[in-house]
């Protein structure tokens, strides 16, 4: 089965929706599944993206067997409201026009989504 799975938060970075997505994404893996994990690049929470992420609006990488597209993103601090919610909405717009085209046609969507 094909599932993806949309979240803006995916390993390196450690919250928790990341580790959610990454736990069930390899345990799907595992199971003999074909998963992909729609996200931003890392920046969280610091609003800073690693050098070795930085400068790209697109990226496709393996971690853990788990296929991960990750799309532009706004970056901000964990901090104030207008700027994360800025964040957020730049990560799905950029998600479903740039993203969604690059991920095949899945089986099951899965999405999860921070808390404000």
């Amino acid at each position: 089965m094909k599932i993806l799975f949309f979240c803006q938060y995916y390993p390196p970075e450690s919250n928790a929706p990341a580790v959610r997505t990454s736990e069930l994404s390899e345990r799907w893996v595992a199971a003999g599944h074909d998963a992909t994990v729609l996200t931003a690049f890392p920046h969280h929470p610091t609003g800073v993206i690693p050098p070795e992420y930085a400068g790209r609006v697109f990226l496709r990488e393996t971690r853990n067997g788990v296929k991960v597209v990750r799309t532009y993103v706004y970056v901000a601090p964990n901090k104030g409201v207008i700027r994360r919610s800025l964040s957020y909405l730049s990560w799905m717009m950029s998600a479903i026009f740039f993203g969604v085209t690059r991920v095949g046609k899945p089986d099951v969507i899965v999405a999860t989504t921070p808390q404000f």
